[in-house]
């Protein structure tokens, strides 16, 4: 589904749609919380309180030790899965936070989410996001019995640390799954693009958010350091890839200068640039019919590789 052709939104507009639910975000938004224990709880009960419907059917699973949530929407296909990333800067955020993406994501996908609860920065900096990611999709792959029975998929950071998993099972010789989906992620964790000033005043995540977050992970390494920032990475041969940004948010211009450095690399790449969303629109399904119509894009996606099509165009 291409964004310009999505389902038909409220009569005030999608534009003024878009702002209506940012303005209810911003007026909401915990970022300025003091401490970062704050920030985690403030940042729970806002999901809470927005986003989240009632609690889906899940599991608590160790994923070779990393804590997860198995979560499964109604009729879905038990011998496939989607492993999922959540979002939050490294810093913040859950897999139970992210539930009810998942299962939005898992009735799209017709498959159960992984969904995982990686260490988060600063007490555990760069790479442990990454080596937990890793672990599991390792664990995910196992249980798989095939790779062709498991995609991957995650949002904002999570939609990085889909990249950086990818990118370290190719250098492991691991077999790559069919397809993954990229939500909204940070591509270049030095955030160059122009859209962090052009976008400032359409989008809830601040720059002083990007740079916390880039020093809370990071403690003082390279920005471009590869598993760190995809954009850096030598990305030939790995699997095709759905990535979705909102053209208000701060990370356009560096989402779009990946999207054309992947595809210069020989990987399919089908973008979706959501006119007039912010950063991590998907998660407010709930509030948007364009952010439910991106979250069924991205299922269908998913969807179509985990049951062997080829022709995933970009």
């Amino acid at each position: 589904m291409e964004p310009a052709e999505s389902p038909v939104w409220k009569s005030e507009g999608k534009k003024a749609e878009a702002a209506r639910v940012l303005s209810g975000i911003l007026a909401q938004s915990p970022l300025g919380e003091p401490s970062m224990d704050a920030l985690r709880l403030a940042f729970s009960r806002f999901y809470r309180e927005r986003v989240r419907t009632p609690a889906p059917d899940c599991e608590k699973i160790s994923a070779n030790g990393v804590p997860g949530l198995l979560i499964r929407a109604p009729l879905t296909d038990g011998n496939k899965t989607v492993l999922f990333f959540h979002g939050g800067g490294f810093t913040i955020g859950s897999a139970e936070d992210h539930a009810d993406l998942c299962l939005r994501l898992s009735a799209a996908a017709h498959a159960p989410v992984l969904s995982i609860n990686y260490r988060l920065a600063p007490e555990h900096p760069f790479p442990a996001a990454a080596e937990d990611c890793l672990a599991a999709y390792r664990f995910a792959l196992a249980r798989a019995g095939a790779p062709g029975n498991l995609a991957l998929a995650g949002i904002s950071a999570g939609g990085t640390l889909v990249l950086a998993t990818l990118v370290q099972a190719r250098g492991l010789d691991l077999p790559l799954p069919p397809a993954a989906v990229c939500m909204s992620p940070a591509t270049d964790l030095r955030f160059p693009g122009s859209s962090v000033i052009n976008n400032r005043k359409t989008d809830w995540v601040t720059q002083a958010r990007l740079d916390s977050l880039r020093a809370a992970y990071l403690a003082g390494g390279d920005p471009a350091q590869p598993l760190a920032s995809p954009a850096f990475a030598d990305l030939a041969g790995l699997c095709p890839l759905l990535v979705q940004s909102g053209t208000g948010e701060l990370l356009l211009s560096d989402i779009e200068a990946f999207v054309e450095r992947a595809r210069s690399q020989g990987v399919a790449v089908r973008y979706e640039p959501w006119p007039y969303l912010f950063h991590c629109f998907q998660i407010f399904s709930k509030l948007l019919p364009q952010s439910l119509a991106a979250v069924e894009s991205a299922g269908a996606f998913l969807r179509a590789a985990l049951a062997g099509n080829e022709t995933l165009n970009p």
